[in-house]
């Protein structure tokens, strides 16, 4: 059996972890919570002083390790840091109201309101009317959450209205020439 080192990740002091090997359940522990999860690639896991050393077994599942590789580092910025994402609402009429900490109802100007229900990963603020306020730990169910909202009113490229992210570039095409 030939062990292969693929990649090493050095850890903040601030970040706890612990790996049960038999059963393969990494967790991890920093200052904005906690997340254990089971892996299910077949990677060997040795702890040296803060130190995560990524090994496979005969070449198996190389990509497979530089994946893993990227998701932790993921999580353990969003362990240690956070996500964080503002959404502009903009338009006449356009808002949203956050309904006992669990639903976003919003005014998009149809005849109906359209509501969304706030997963448990994700904390939402918002303290103006049209700005929403979103953080989590986790990037990519982040990422999924806001352009779940963004897909509610997507932006017009004529009038600057609809739902925005906050670092977006908003261009206005010309009207009809007269």
């Amino acid at each position: 059996m030939v062990l292969s080192v693929r990649s090493v990740l050095k850890l903040p002091q601030s970040l706890n972890f612990k790996i049960i090997q038999k059963e393969k359940i990494f967790s991890v522990k920093g200052f904005l919570g906690s997340y254990s999860f089971f892996l299910h690639l077949p990677l060997l896991y040795l702890d040296f002083s803060k130190k995560l050393q990524f090994y496979y077994i005969n070449e198996i599942l190389p990509n497979f390790v530089n994946i893993t590789n990227i998701v932790m580092c993921q999580l353990f910025v969003g362990i240690i840091l956070g996500y964080h994402k503002v959404i502009n609402i903009v338009g006449i009429g356009y808002y949203v109201n956050i309904k006992h900490k669990t639903k976003l109802i919003f005014t998009l100007g149809y005849s109906h309101l359209v509501s969304i229900q706030i997963p448990n990963f994700v904390v939402v603020k918002s303290r103006k009317r049209r700005k929403i306020s979103l953080k989590s730990i986790f990037l990519v169910e982040l990422n999924n959450f806001a352009s779940v909202i963004k897909n509610f009113k997507l932006p017009s490229a004529y009038k600057e209205k609809g739902i925005f992210f906050l670092s977006e570039p908003v261009t206005k095409k010309q009207g009809k020439k007269t």
